[in-house]
């Protein structure tokens, strides 16, 4: 439990000198710093009792509860970003591709099931559009194919 506390701080600690680094560059208002986890908290034995990693949510990494598919994100954008700003937008990593196109003027070359959350970063919260893994339904591309795991035929 101390090295995960330790390694927690260093992060933290970490991430404020580059904050620091870019203020005193004068690039921090022209730089934006988003960090977030890609899973839900990890379930190492003791840690849950002390660090309470999931907070009221219902259970852990690799489980499909809240607990272990959501995780906070937070951006640092001085004079773009409200300090201690806070908002429910549900977003997921492939939506990252849009919202950097979004910033950069770039366009994507392809489909992306992405939305940008760059007006939610501004500080519009919109009303976010239904996405295809909130109805439970996809679509495969390609045939489907079907193994018998017991033999190991097709």
């Amino acid at each position: 439990m101390k090295i995960q506390a330790a390694m927690i701080s260093r992060m933290s600690r970490d991430v404020g000198v580059i904050a620091e680094l870019l203020e005193s560059l004068g690039l921090d208002k022209n730089t934006l710093i988003m960090f977030n986890s890609d899973n839900g908290a990890h379930g190492k034995a003791g840690t849950e009792a002390f660090f309470k990693p999931s907070g009221k949510l219902r259970g852990i990494k690799r489980m499909m509860y809240d607990g272990g598919i959501r995780s906070p994100m937070f951006a640092y954008w001085p004079g773009t970003i409200e300090a201690g700003s806070v908002s429910k937008h549900i977003s997921a990593f492939w939506d990252m591709l849009p919202t950097f196109s979004e910033l950069t003027g770039e366009p994507i070359n392809g489909h992306t099931d992405g939305i940008s959350m760059l007006p939610t970063l501004l500080g519009n919260d919109v009303k976010q559009k239904s996405m295809n893994f909130y109805i439970g339904s996809f679509m495969r591309v390609g045939p489907i194919v079907l193994f018998d795991l017991a033999s190991g035929r097709r």
